[in-house]
């Protein structure tokens, strides 16, 4: 190569150099100087316990910002550290005594709910949604304080339980959760004692992995045979009235535990009654020990508050309260004690000034039994049917024509514990018709009952002896 042919590979080959390092340097100096400053979305974080909680929410942060007589201090204590896996506080830490308590004549549902200063409304939507199986829906809403509207806040349903062994968690992995368990095992509803039963609560927020429909705030099992549920609405919620949103579910579960069914309402509906709790013993002590009988007037004024002392319960008796029913200016109870037998008690409420008379018997035995329902019991005189028809059928394991018992049918009177018998049969008689007897029973007049004659095969009907 001759000297003019080197000089100009020479002079290339540096241009390219010179070339190739501006490249770079403009690279390095026009990228971003590191990650950050490359612009993409940013998540909020979500707590859902406080790091160093306070040991008392203050009552603003609960209570509406308005002022009410109704209005109650709604304290919630706070745990200064925290056992638990679940971030909702317990529903035992809200006050709910001063709440009103109100009772919807469709459902024969009462409940106490928090004051949002405004009115509220209780609508039965029992049948709006096509598919439910709930026994008793109601929803209830308030006057919007932004504007002149109704606004729905929460609903209330019942629905049946028919899980094999009775208990919330089996009714609520067949009913609401999915094939996987993931609402239990993510731990995103977690149990808690309400005043009215075991529950299962919402706790934190539903898994992108769910699989299943939509869900409630809260589930309480009120009685082996219903599931009550509560959850805020779509359209409003406790923070539209002064509530903060961070109290919401707390408070929920409060309303949720003074959910109570089979409120009974008096013929002319100026009366109710209902349990303001479960009056139960179970021989050693109450299951809760607060509750207690209420009587309300039609506009929800509490007119008398009976204590289980009062209705002859001890915590010793193994009792239970039943409301057979309102009768003319009265109220009827039946307090059967399994610690003695087959023992009841029929207490009588006087509507003229809440007197109790109280008529024990002792007549019923295990082959004993009286009819309910079906217009059997006379609430204005205190006189019902009885009669030793099994439940069973009379057919089971046996000939009824082999059978030698005599069956017996009677009207007894609770005020003069005397029986009056109408009718005898053997069982051969009786087995074709006992599973309808029940419902051919109707009380005509306060002495005269129609009933099933086993010997003539039709209706007849009988008189009371004065």
């Amino acid at each position: 190569m001759n000297r003019n042919g080197f000089t100009l590979t020479v002079m290339l080959m540096l241009v390219a150099t010179i070339v190739i390092a501006g490249g770079i340097c403009y690279y390095f100096g026009h990228r971003p100087s590191s990650r950050a400053a490359i612009t993409r979305p940013v998540y909020p974080t979500i707590s859902l316990a406080p790091t160093n909680p306070p040991s008392t929410i203050a009552t603003s942060s609960v209570q509406p910002n308005f002022s009410s007589t109704q209005a109650s201090a709604i304290m919630v204590p706070v745990q200064s550290t925290s056992t638990s896996s679940s971030a909702v506080l317990p529903s035992s830490t809200v006050d709910t005594s001063h709440w009103q308590r109100y009772v919807d004549a469709s459902s024969g549902l009462t409940f106490a709910f928090p004051p949002l200063g405004t009115p509220i409304q209780i609508n039965d939507i029992t049948n709006l949604y096509p598919g439910s199986n709930a026994v008793a829906d109601i929803e209830i809403a308030a006057l919007d304080p932004s504007g002149d509207a109704m606004k729905s806040v929460v609903s209330i349903s019942v629905s049946p339980n028919p899980s094999p062994d009775g208990t919330l968690k089996t009714w609520f992995e067949s009913n609401v959760d999915d094939a996987s368990g993931t609402l239990l095992s993510s731990g995103t509803f977690v149990p808690e004692q309400l005043a009215n039963g075991p529950a299962l609560v919402l706790a934190g927020p539903i898994p992108a992995i769910y699989r299943g429909g939509p869900v409630a705030n809260a589930y309480v099992l009120t009685s082996s045979d219903y599931v009550d549920t509560i959850t805020q609405s779509h359209d409003g919620s406790l923070a539209d009235f002064g509530y903060r949103s961070s109290s919401a579910q707390v408070i929920l579960n409060a309303v949720l535990g003074t959910v109570y069914p089979d409120a009974s309402f008096s013929p002319d509906q100026k009366w109710i009654a209902f349990e303001n709790g479960s009056i139960v013993s179970w021989g050693t002590d109450f299951v809760i020990p607060t509750a207690t009988l209420e009587i309300v007037s039609s506009d929800q004024s509490v007119i008398k508050t009976f204590t289980p002392a009062q209705l002859s319960v001890s915590p010793s008796c193994g009792c239970t309260v039943q409301m057979m029913g309102w009768g003319n200016g009265m109220l009827w109870l039946d307090i059967p004690d399994s610690d003695q037998g087959i023992v009841h008690d029929f207490l009588k409420i006087d509507t003229a000034d809440w007197s109790i008379a109280n008529y024990p018997t002792t007549i019923f035995d295990d082959d004993v039994s009286f009819w309910f329902g079906n217009e059997s019991i006379n609430l204005d005189t205190g006189r019902f049917v009885l009669t030793n028809l099994p439940w069973t059928p009379i057919t089971d394991g046996e000939n009824p024509a082999q059978d030698p018992t005599i069956y017996s049918v009677s009207i007894y009177d609770i005020q003069t514990g005397t029986s009056q018998i109408i009718e005898t049969t053997t069982a051969e008689t009786a087995a074709p018709v006992q599973a309808t007897f029940g419902s051919d029973l109707k009380w005509i007049n306060d002495n005269t009952l129609q009933y099933y004659n086993f010997h003539t095969g039709g209706l007849a009907t009988t008189t009371v002896s004065e």
